[in-house]
């Protein structure tokens, strides 16, 4: 597909693949992401359907830039940032490109994860370097920053930057669990053999006492309009519980609800989207919404009906009517996605890792920001060597008496 629009920046060719930096040219760019993704690791997260509704919630004032990286005339990888100046530690300028982020808290709480450049499988070690090299070629960028990598892609990135003479700092690292479907399946056992004996007894016993109730079920959103009522009935719970702790919850954020309502909207038709009800009787427990993509139901955000009873287990029982209708269907993995807690170890059969990190080009303003790092490492270390030390933590310390 031979590319028409106007070049902004163009970075070196590494391994016969050049990436060039220009405007976001939304039919364009629409038509080359949705060819080049069945060549490409899927993840919805790097779907034309997560980023196509991503890009037309982006406030006016930002303006995106599409890598786009070509062997001869064929496209080969593609991704899309936003350029942000910022200040580091209050002080530092740092003229960035988030990829599928913008830096800014509230636009960024859609938490993408599986995150990455739209690559061909067997270009995407050449589709990073090349797409890296934009680092060395424009002097006034210091840094790209890239959020929510599986692992394998952490590792492909910095392999890449080394190659580039880049700096690699990484932000955070976070825990992901999921549930082996196809695992499951093969072994011909149901959900409950595959959980712990604790597990276990926890949901037999809260299936029973929901029963009592009336018959557990589980109905799926049937139109978009029915998904987005559905949504609204996740959002009451899930602010509920959020709030009982404290915390605003992600519906605070307006930027949240304004794009999964546009995504539920979009995306409804074409499978892609489900709003789940669990119930005992005409009681509903919990509602989930989750993404099917490929072999992969991703369970993204959730709303629950925490009652007194400990013994009630809404989220416990929601999930496992989730993956039982999953496990159905044919699904391979259900995703729980990064972050820990209770329920997750409690579903999950295997563990990975998400990174956020920064590639950051050689310079006086990377070093510095190295050094303060350093510096803030080893004051924290102190503290915390003095606290240990502190003769009234010790004689609080139950451990010590």
């Amino acid at each position: 597909m031979a590319i028409q629009t106007r070049s902004v920046d163009r970075a070196p060719a590494a391994g016969g693949i050049r990436v060039r930096l220009q405007p976001v040219e939304l039919d364009w760019l629409a038509q080359a992401w949705r060819a080049l993704e069945p060549q490409s690791e899927p993840a919805f997260f790097r779907s034309w359907g997560w980023i196509g509704c991503w890009l037309q919630h982006l406030p006016p004032d930002r303006q995106p830039l599409a890598a786009i990286a070509t062997r001869g005339d064929e496209v080969v990888g593609l991704g899309v940032f936003l350029a942000r100046r910022k200040r580091r530690y209050g002080v530092m300028p740092v003229d960035s490109l988030g990829l599928h982020q913008s830096g800014e808290a509230a636009l960024d709480s859609l938490h993408i994860e599986h995150n990455g450049l739209l690559a061909a499988r067997s270009h995407a070690p050449a589709v990073w370097q090349a797409t890296l090299g934009l680092l060395t070629c424009r002097s006034s960028w210091h840094e790209l920053t890239l959020g929510g990598l599986e692992r394998a892609t952490a590792a492909l990135c910095m392999r890449a930057a080394r190659t580039q003479e880049c700096q690699v700092v990484v932000r955070q690292r976070r825990r992901s669990a999921h549930l082996d479907l196809a695992q499951l399946r093969r072994s011909g056992r149901g959900l409950a053999h595959a959980l712990s004996r604790n597990t276990r007894h926890q949901l037999a016993r809260a299936r029973r006492l929901y029963e009592a109730l009336g018959p557990l079920s589980l109905r799926s959103a049937q139109s978009a309009d029915e998904a987005l009522a559905m949504l609204e009935q996740l959002k009451t719970l899930h602010q509920r519980s959020w709030r009982r702790r404290g915390q605003p919850g992600c519906f605070a954020t307006p930027v949240f609800e304004t794009f999964h309502r546009g995504l539920i909207s979009r995306r409804f038709r074409h499978g892609e989207i489900q709003l789940l009800r669990a119930a005992a009787g005409s009681r509903p427990i919990g509602y989930q919404y989750n993404f099917a993509h490929g072999d992969r139901v991703y369970a993204y955000q959730s709303g629950f009906d925490y009652a007194a009873d400990g013994r009630l287990k809404p989220g416990l029982v929601s999930h496992a009517l989730a993956i039982e209708q999953a496990m159905r269907q044919g699904f391979a993995i259900y995703d729980f996605m990064a972050g820990e807690n209770r329920l997750k170890a409690s579903l999950a059969s295997h563990w990975s890792e998400m990174v956020w990190l920064s590639v950051q080009r050689p310079s006086a303003a990377s070093w510095f920001e190295r050094q303060l790092a350093a510096v803030k490492s080893r004051v924290a270390a102190a503290g915390s060597t003095r606290r240990r030390r502190s003769p009234e933590d010790a004689a609080a310390d139950p451990a010590t008496l």
